[in-house]
């Protein structure tokens, strides 16, 4: 489970796993609190119980945490903190794409960010039936696609109800782009197409789960190199 809340990557990892210190900021039991110095970079929490892990991740919602990048759990059973995780959350899903042509990737500008096309399924849509209709209804493109990427879930909060995103990512070749056009009822400003090197450039203050989808890009590219 690829989880991201308030832009900080969340990893569960079982306590059988060996890790070496030096990959972490801070080491925290949360049994014998958090402490009063102020926390950074990637940390890892041991001795937590699920209610534990579960408090502290709404505290993620909150700015206190403002320097911290990663959040790492040892816990006993990754599959049912998980579990528990998505039955405290409404859980939405969604389908998006990386497209390429001419190794170069379409990238939409929304909300003062750059983004991949992507939206939420309609009923009993397929994942991969949703990415294509989602990229050409926000830009116009129609494509193919090639592969599943990855798979990343988010949160955030909606009328006071507790969202958790669960967002499918494929790789997808661009068939024809003749009629491309921001979707401006979704708030799509502007849309254009970028090499790697300023992709990588867009995506620098943006949000680290579509750091995560290009990462997986960059490495599909060099798979077939």
């Amino acid at each position: 489970m690829k989880l991201f809340i308030n832009n900080k990557r969340v990893k569960f990892i079982h306590e059988s796993k060996s890790l070496k210190k030096s990959n972490f900021s801070n080491f925290i039991s949360i049994k014998n609190g958090l402490g009063s110095e102020p926390l950074s970079g990637k940390i890892l929490i041991y001795k937590s119980d699920n209610d534990s892990i579960l408090s502290f991740l709404k505290l993620l919602e909150t700015n206190l945490f403002a320097n911290v990048t990663t959040i790492n759990f040892l816990v006993e059973d990754v599959d049912k903190i998980e579990n528990l995780i998505k039955k405290d959350y409404k859980i939405i899903k969604a389908a998006g794409g990386v497209v390429v042509k001419n190794n170069k990737l379409l990238m939409i500008y929304r909300l003062g960010n750059w983004d991949f096309p992507k939206g939420k399924l309609e009923n009993d849509e397929k994942n991969d039936i949703a990415a294509t209709r989602e990229v050409y209804e926000e830009c116009g493109v129609i494509t193919k696609i090639k592969s599943k990427l990855c798979t990343t879930w988010h949160t955030y909060t909606d009328k006071d109800k507790k969202i958790l995103k669960k967002t499918t990512w494929f790789l997808m070749d661009s068939w024809d782009d003749t009629a491309i056009k921001p979707q401006a009822e979704e708030g799509i400003e502007k849309l254009d197409w970028f090499s790697v090197e300023e992709a990588n450039f867009n995506l620098k203050n943006s949000f680290l789960s579509l750091k995560y989808v290009f990462k997986k890009y960059k490495k599909s590219i060099k798979s077939t190199i």
